[in-house]
């Protein structure tokens, strides 16, 4: 998506729960907000993925 990426999703759709898998930690604080679940780091093991998820 060239021009159009989770952050824009965010911020545009703050009726959804959303939990971002991504390897970019300086873009977290862009889209903290209400809306925003969670944060997976790509290189995160299986567990890391169930304990935000759930």
């Amino acid at each position: 998506m060239p021009d159009y990426d989770g952050v824009h999703y965010a911020q545009q759709h703050l009726n959804k729960y959303i939990a971002f898998i991504t390897n970019q930690r300086r873009r977290m604080k862009e889209v903290f907000g209400r809306n925003v679940y969670g944060f997976i780091e790509k290189n995160d093991n299986e567990k890391g993925y169930y304990q935000v998820i759930n």
